[in-house]
């Protein structure tokens, strides 16, 4: 308690218990007070006040301090200060809160938006709004960082496709430096010009940031990131197969050479289910037989295996496997319907047919017979389908052009046959950005740039308009990686928020660190 600290010279008077709070009156017990504005003390008192401070809850219940506070007259007549009240190390001057309530309430307005964090504090029994939350974030002090020497900008949406902001991050401290409200050439350099010690840029592959850092700083080491190399790649890769494939590529063959007993025809739901029950019929049989051979009579075989004795007698008179398939109207006119289907007449010139040699039944039966026919006479085919997205994941990742072109036909590769020049491309590029390896980054542009693929050309070509800053990304450490995870924690922010503050509360919030704070 602030009451039991050897500083606080406080004497408590009162302790009032109300149903939802505590009120705990105080007394100043010093006889004199050091002046603010000169330092001296003086013991000449002007007259008394009241002031109210909230503390931490206890026991569940608000707490309010009724604090009676001196005014003091200065004795220094050369002080500004003419009256002064007295001070405590707990509170702040026109604070309504102790430092260590302030301190929490700040932590939790930054944690949060300012509406959820006043449920939040009502809820562990603090009185306050969600206004007075968002003036504390405002009244944070933002932390000053001495020049940096290594930065990164990255741009990020305040609205989407509409207005762009600029973070900028010291990637030796990885912490959030600044938030520029534009991305244009004039916003930026305007803000390098006034840091003068930065002696490298790690950024995208964006023209304005290469245009205002080299204007801004030209002595500057600018960096391209690593991963957006291999962003620009992916899509370029991409770009070249949606231009150069089919979405779905499939080959299909004949097969003539097999006879009728090698073909493999797919039963249907219906004839596997009759299959199953005649299979069951038929063990049951051979158990009925083997056990009557073992001298049991028929009484005996009926109660063991759970049937009547006619059911018993009757499989003792079968010799062979049961067919449990019905009879048809139509089995009479089969061998019409099979030669007339094997000549290629339609169903109706067949129904016409054994109409005039007797049958009656319905059409629905022909077509059910007319369909296993041909099932059981079609020829079978062969198709290979490639997927051109599949082929994409496989060009990106395998590490083995002989993996990617496993399940491929021959010929898919004949009719697209740059395919192993646009692998070769990639993966020689991905191992140059993954080893870093920059001596032989001009190698490979001579090697590919003459490839007569539009979107491969057109990533060559970016680079080369902006070779240095890829050079030393194969060569310097830095990336954009912690810029990625800064901006992750700003849309956290924007969308905590509800999206609805502005720039310069996202500012404030991006800067404020809690680690910092408490």
């Amino acid at each position: 308690m602030l009451v039991s600290s050897p500083s606080s010279n406080l004497i408590p008077l009162h302790l009032i218990e109300e149903e939802d709070h505590y009120l705990m009156i105080l007394k100043s017990s010093s006889s004199s007070c050091v002046c603010p504005s000169c330092g001296i003390r003086s013991n000449r008192i002007h007259s008394h006040y009241t002031r109210f401070i909230q503390d931490l809850p206890i026991n569940e219940k608000v707490v309010y301090l009724q604090v009676q506070v001196r005014k003091f007259f200065c004795t220094n007549i050369h002080c500004e200060s003419t009256i002064f009240t007295e001070r405590f190390s707990w509170v702040e001057p026109y604070q309504r809160q102790t430092k260590r309530l302030h301190k929490v309430l700040t932590g939790l307005a930054l944690s949060n938006n300012c509406l959820a964090a006043a449920r939040m504090a009502n809820l562990l029994h603090v009185a306050i709004s969600h206004d007075s939350l968002l003036r504390l974030i405002h009244q944070v002090e933002i932390p000053v960082y001495s020049q940096p020497c290594r930065i990164g900008l990255d741009d990020f949406a305040f609205k989407k496709r509409n207005r762009y902001g600029t973070l900028i991050v010291d990637l030796e401290s990885k912490k959030t430096i600044d938030v520029l409200d534009s991305r244009n050439t004039t916003t930026v350099q305007s803000w390098l010009k006034k840091h003068p010690s930065i002696q490298l840029v790690s950024r995208d592959g964006s023209r304005t940031y290469a245009s205002a850092i080299t204007e801004a700083l030209p002595s500057s080491t600018q960096v391209t990131d690593r991963w957006h190399l291999l962003k620009g790649l992916f899509d370029a890769l991409k770009q070249a197969l949606i231009d150069y494939l089919p979405s779905k590529w499939t080959e299909k063959k004949r097969v003539l050479s097999l006879s009728k007993s090698e073909k493999v025809i797919s039963p249907r739901k219906s004839d596997q289910l009759r299959e199953k029950h005649t299979d069951q019929k038929w063990e049951r049989i051979l158990k009925v037989q083997q056990l009557y051979q073992q001298g049991k009579a028929v009484a005996a075989i009926a109660r063991q295996l759970n049937m009547s004795r006619g059911t018993v007698y009757r499989d003792l008179g079968q010799t062979k496997r049961p067919d449990l398939r019905r009879s048809s109207i139509l089995d009479p006119f089969l061998p019409t319907v099979q030669s007339m289907i094997s000549e290629g007449y339609t169903i109706d010139s067949i129904e016409q047919k054994i109409r005039k040699d007797g049958y009656s039944g319905s059409r629905s039966t022909l077509n059910a017979m007319a369909a296993r026919v041909r099932r059981e006479n079609s020829d079978i085919y062969t198709s290979q389908t490639v997927l051109r997205s599949k082929l994409l994941s496989n060009l990106w990742k395998e590490d083995d052009f002989k993996t990617v072109i496993h399940d491929v036909p021959d010929s898919f590769l004949e009719t697209f046959p740059h395919l192993e020049i646009i692998y070769e491309a990639v993966h020689t590029f991905q191992s140059l950005v993954r080893n870093q390896d920059y001596q032989r980054l001009e190698a490979w542009i001579s090697q590919y740039e003459k490839v007569t693929i539009p979107s491969i050309q057109a990533f060559i070509n970016g680079i080369k308009s902006d070779l240095e800053a890829v050079k030393n990304a194969l060569y310097y450490p830095w990336n954009n990686g912690i810029l990625e995870g800064q901006i992750n924690r700003l849309k956290t922010i924007k969308r905590m928020m509800y999206g609805r503050a502005g720039y310069e509360l996202l500012k404030r919030r991006m800067l404020s660190s809690l680690e910092e704070l408490f």
